[in-house]
């Protein structure tokens, strides 16, 4: 069977094909998610959260691109949304301030010294 076939029964409905997917693309996408997280238990899950999500959509595969290329963004997409979820809201009663060095009194091109 070659991908694109198992593309075209995986959108059909086609569980082995599917499969064929998965073991087709399963390494790259696990070792994606490694890279992005650093961590092999949070990859494992992202990698499966991936499968899920192209299990999903792909029907919405259009073939304009490669399928390795469609998986990888559609990958990206998911590790960046669980990164977003774990990241911590700012309080919203205080603006988000930038650590800035001493304030030194501002200089104004061009005004009188009144020293």
């Amino acid at each position: 069977m070659t991908e694109a076939e198992a593309i075209r029964l995986a959108q059909a409905g086609d569980a082995a094909a599917f499969e064929f997917l998965y073991h087709l693309h399963g390494r790259r996408v696990y070792a994606l998610c490694l890279r992005m997280v650093n961590n092999p238990s949070d990859a494992e899950d992202l990698m499966q959260e991936a499968f899920l999500q192209l299990f999903r959509k792909i029907g919405t595969f259009r073939g304009e691109s490669a399928f390795s290329t469609w998986l990888h963004r559609m990958t990206v997409n998911v590790v960046l949304m669980r990164l977003r979820k774990k990241s911590l809201p700012w309080p919203r009663s205080k603006k988000r301030r930038i650590p800035t060095m001493k304030r030194r009194p501002r200089k104004d091109i061009g005004a009188p010294d009144l020293r």
